[in-house]
């Protein structure tokens, strides 16, 4: 597997903390601090507008290069948020955001890979803080992830609602009727698992994301309370990165011949999974290896799946950075995770942004940013099929409910002019308004990508691999 996972981001929230928060369906974005409105933004055009406006007001320059993160926003778009920038209506709107962003002006970084703690902010003269925070971690070490211990939990059995294969199946035949009829070459289907648990139980959502990290590590996990969402993530594949344009070293860039500097964008989608561990005839269970496991994602149709996304991926990419500027770095490679084995190509493309004028020329709107390419390939290709904008309204119909944060995004716009989202996918998540009384209602989702190849059972059991790598948590 690539050096992925070499860095902790750690973003702290306060009464100070600038929140966006924006629906589906408005023409505005409520600006929040606090638990108060302090202004209803009126948007002129998409909402990525607005956040590279945003952005751009709050560069800065003199970070620690190595460091991917300075400060910056960092948060969620939904599913649902996807859709609109093809123009998808959603079939069920929410009254919490689909989109929920903090400013985050304090953050700790550990880089794994020289064992050190990076204590930042970009708050004007906030060197107390940081000499208290470096106080603190030093006397009492704060930052070990192991100090809280998940207890026995109250998962209501009864109540649960798992997928069902009585009614999975038929959606897997209602793809490829659509797929035979010419109106899609691939359908990512998806659906999604209830647990209720007691919400009075001692264990905290912290605890829960340690015990579900050592159940299933993965390079881009993540842990999220932001609002009225708390997010445990262990995903294994990155949506999108552009790295920083920085003016000041090429250790990041590249400066082409037209005087311009280059940030490179990467896609890693993953399409095609094998399960490590799997039950002969006999009952027994037997271990595949990395040999096994590239044989059986050699199939026509593993790769078929694979090549259709990296094509889409290429296409809403070269939109914005241009055809000639757009690569797949790596096509297909198989790459190990704790429970799977996974199909995994790399598609990059090199964004060229004004080395002449102010620092902040690259989030110009006449000028392409990681922002502008963030926009112009949601939803994640690996999540809907293709063609995308075609292939998102036949699943709108065939599944039926919204997907919410599952196969949305997360991640951060950093203020140096970097970003990496993730999909979000291996997840287990809630929203505080979902649980009735003393219950709360934790949710994953997981689901397949179903072509003309396709065999049901096959892809039953696929899903339900990809469920029970998270379902683990609630000892399921």
């Amino acid at each position: 597997m690539p050096n992925l996972g070499t860095h902790s981001i750690i973003g702290l929230i306060d009464s100070d903390t600038i929140k966006l928060n924006y629906n589906v369906g408005y023409e505005t974005i409520d600006v929040v601090k606090g638990k108060d409105v302090v202004e209803v933004a009126r948007l002129d055009g998409i909402v990525f507008s607005y956040l590279k406006t945003f952005m751009k007001q709050r560069r800065v320059q003199g970070g620690t290069a190595d460091l991917p993160f300075w400060g910056g926003l960092m948060g969620y778009i939904t599913y649902e948020a996807c859709l609109e920038t093809i123009e998808v209506p959603s079939r069920q709107q929410r009254k919490e955001p689909d989109i929920g962003l903090a400013c985050v002006e304090r953050s700790i970084v550990i880089d794994h890979t020289t064992s050190s703690v990076h204590i930042q902010s970009i708050r004007p003269n906030d060197f107390d803080w940081v000499r208290k925070t470096q106080d603190s971690l030093l006397v009492d070490h704060r930052l070990s992830p192991g100090n809280e211990v998940l207890q026995a939990d109250a998962v209501l059995h009864p109540q649960r609602n798992l997928p069902l294969e009585s009614t999975y199946k038929p959606k897997i035949s209602s793809c490829q009727e659509e797929i035979r009829a010419g109106n899609s070459y691939e359908l990512c289907l998806t659906n999604q698992a209830m647990i209720p648990t007691n919400s009075l139980s001692k264990s905290s959502s912290w605890a829960r994301y340690l015990k579900l990290r050592k159940l299933n590590p993965a390079p881009f996990a993540a842990y999220v309370r932001l609002g009225p969402l708390t997010v445990l993530s262990t995903s294994p594949e990155r949506f999108l990165s552009w790295t920083r344009p920085n003016l000041e070293t090429n250790e990041t860039i590249n400066v082409a011949g037209d005087g311009l500097l280059t940030s490179t964008c990467q896609f890693r989608p993953i399409k095609g999974t094998v399960k490590k561990r799997q039950v002969t005839a006999t009952g027994e269970t037997r271990l595949v290896d990395l040999n096994e496991a590239t044989t059986l994602l050699s199939t026509p149709k593993e790769r078929a799946e694979n090549l259709m996304i990296v094509d889409l991926i290429r296409h809403d990419l070269s939109g914005v950075v241009g055809s000639g500027n757009a690569r797949v770095s790596s096509l297909m490679s198989v790459e190990e995770y704790e429970s799977v084995y996974q199909l995994v190509s790399v598609i990059e493309g090199n964004l060229k942004t004004p080395s002449i004028g102010s620092h902040d020329a690259c989030y110009a709107r006449s000028t392409p940013s990681g922002i502008d390419v963030l926009a112009a390939s949601l939803p994640p290709g690996s999540m809907t099929g293709a063609p995308k904008k075609r292939s998102c309204e036949i699943l709108q119909s065939i599944e039926n409910e919204p997907r919410s944060i599952y196969s949305g995004v997360l991640g951060y716009m950093c203020v140096g002019g970097g970003g990496d989202f993730s999909v979000v996918i291996r997840t287990v998540y809630k929203w505080d308004d979902d649980g009735t009384g003393d219950m709360d209602e934790w949710k994953i989702g997981a689901g397949g990508a179903i072509t003309a190849l396709s065999n049901e059972d096959d892809e039953w059991e696929e899903m339900l691999t990809k469920l029970k790598s998270t379902l683990g948590l609630f000892g399921i």
